[in-house]
């Protein structure tokens, strides 16, 4: 997902589109969230990579972003 979801008052966005109408304002701002964590997730991974001090190790944390950017996380049935 390239563009980051956000929410208009009851209304869900992926960029100019609008793929949800909600029953709240709080409602959809936890859609928002729940669609944004996988790219919050991957940021984190990529920040813990940039400051760890073995090689091995930054690899892992940046092959584990890499797979959730690419959706390896979703079920796949």
């Amino acid at each position: 997902m390239s563009d980051t979801a956000h929410h208009t008052g009851k209304q869900v966005f992926i960029g100019d589109t609008a793929i949800a109408d909600a029953y709240s304002e709080e409602a959809a701002a936890q859609i928002v969230a729940a669609l944004n964590a996988p790219a919050s997730i991957a940021a984190w991974l990529d920040r813990e990579a940039d400051r760890c001090r073995q090689r091995a190790t930054a690899r892992a944390w940046r092959v584990a972003a890499d797979n959730i950017r690419a959706g390896l996380w979703e079920d796949q049935s």
